[in-house]
This record gives structure tokens, sequence and C-alpha cells, in this order.
């Protein structure tokens, strides 16, 4: 929808989920958490449920009328715990496949004092 120009309505959908798919009706349930009445109120406007209809069939390849719905607080997802540093960084590795590669000690002060007086 970004590119579509749709910048503010991919906004107000960006904390909403999809919760449900009904194939015979054609419709796909769309969540937003407790906290965003407001932005299920703009998802709703009749220009932006097209514009999300447009977005899901450019998806999925099927036309499908949203839904827009408010979950309720049993069902909202608890807001995850603060990544630790550490975590952050194995997590990296293993998305990127990367290989840890550690450098020699670093030098001392003076030992790179030396090097720059024999070079000079």
């Amino acid at each position: 929808m970004r590119q579509a120009g749709e910048g503010l309505l991919s906004a107000v959908v960006g904390s909403a989920r999809p919760v449900a798919v009904d194939a015979e009706a054609g419709t796909l349930t769309i969540a937003f958490p407790p906290d965003s009445a407001f932005n299920l109120r703009k998802a709703d406007g009749k220009e932006s449920r097209e514009a999300v209809a447009g977005a899901i069939a450019t998806v999925l390849g099927v036309s499908l009328r949203p839904v827009f719905t408010m979950l309720d607080r049993t069902e909202h997802e608890p807001e995850a715990a603060p990544v630790g540093e550490d975590d952050l960084f194995e997590r990296f590795v293993a998305e990127f496949d990367a290989e840890i590669v550690i450098d020699e000690e670093p030098e001392q002060p003076e030992q790179a004092e030396e090097r720059i007086e024999e070079t000079s």
C-alpha cells in the first residue's frame, strides 16, 4: 500500500493482523489491537476498505473483502520482552548465516607508536 501512495493507510493498518478467512463469503477478517480504535475507524472507511481490498488482491491474487474488527484484551498478544544485545547478535548471525571473525588482540598504544617511529 505504501508503494501505491497509501502511506497513511499503511501506517493505520500496520498494527492489525489477519485473523480469519471465509472463502464462501469472500472475506478476510483483519483485527486491530485493543488500543487501536482510531486506526480501525480510519481503515473502515469506504476508500480505505477499497485500497486494502486492492492490496489483498495484489498480494494474494484473490479478491477478498476486508472486514475489520477489534481484538479483545485477552486475545491481544502480550508485548515481547526486550531483546538483549547477545540475543540480537545471535539472531543476526543465524539470519544472515554469518561467520564470527575474531581479530587479533588490539595493539597497545606503545606498540603502535613504535611502528610509526620505525616507518619514519
